[in-house]
């Protein structure tokens, strides 16, 4: 019967990982919007005391060639928490000190291009959910191999929310070369274009003055 118990509360920590890891958005979401020119957008996130919040944005393209933005962050009773000026990309991680909604604002208010944003919000940590799914749990105790498996499981859920991140990380950079790649394409393509031109009516300048430099006059 012990077995059983252990057995049954060891399948309810896995289930508590797995309903975690199957939930992304309440852990980690990434967002692309498009800021115009002299505009702000704000995006807002309810903390209770003591969560962790991390944030990290990067502008992937600019009508007008400049990558920069203002950023910051309001503490629930408007005070600010958090502020950056003319940045291209940035990360920032806090634990929620009060509860309440915290204001996180992008402002492109200094910048007459638009810009594409992509930024991702990781918080709450997963272990709090898995704790807090775990607590339903008939037992309510934990042995000792099961607070060692329920260690990995944190340590695990821990490591996929890094990979995860760093994957959403990876593509925003790759799109972002991407685009680099395929303006620097559009460059070279225009300027030999340009060359040719040049190149060619130069030529015909060349014919044109050397046929009129040997063409013989006659004097009537």
């Amino acid at each position: 019967m012990a077995k059983l118990t252990r057995a049954v509360g060891a399948l309810a920590l896995v289930a508590a990982v797995l309903c975690v890891l199957a939930l992304p958005a309440a852990a980690s979401s990434t967002f692309s919007v498009l800021l115009p020119r002299y505009t702000s957008e704000c995006f807002y996130e309810t903390l209770a005391g003591g969560d962790r919040l991390d944030v990290n944005f990067e502008v992937m393209s600019s009508t007008g060639g400049d990558l920069d933005l203002d950023y910051s962050i309001s503490n629930p009773d408007g005070s600010t928490l958090h502020s950056i000026a003319r940045e291209r990309q940035a990360q920032f991680g806090f634990n929620a000190v009060k509860p309440g909604t915290y204001r996180m604002c992008f402002s492109n208010q200094r910048s007459s291009s638009e810009k594409v944003l992509s930024f991702s919000i990781a918080g709450p940590d997963e272990h709090k959910l898995i704790q807090k799914k775990a607590a339903k749990d008939d037992s309510k105790k934990l042995d000792e191999n099961q607070a060692e498996l329920f260690s990995s499981l944190q340590l695990l859920a821990d490591n996929v929310r890094f990979m995860r991140d760093e994957q959403g990380y990876l593509i925003r950079r790759l799109q972002r070369h991407r685009q680099t790649a395929d303006s620097t394409n559009g460059r070279v393509f225009w300027w030999s274009l340009f060359q040719a031109v040049l190149l060619i009516g130069a030529c015909a300048f060349q014919v044109f003055y050397l046929r009129r430099f040997f063409e013989t006059r006659r004097v009537v």
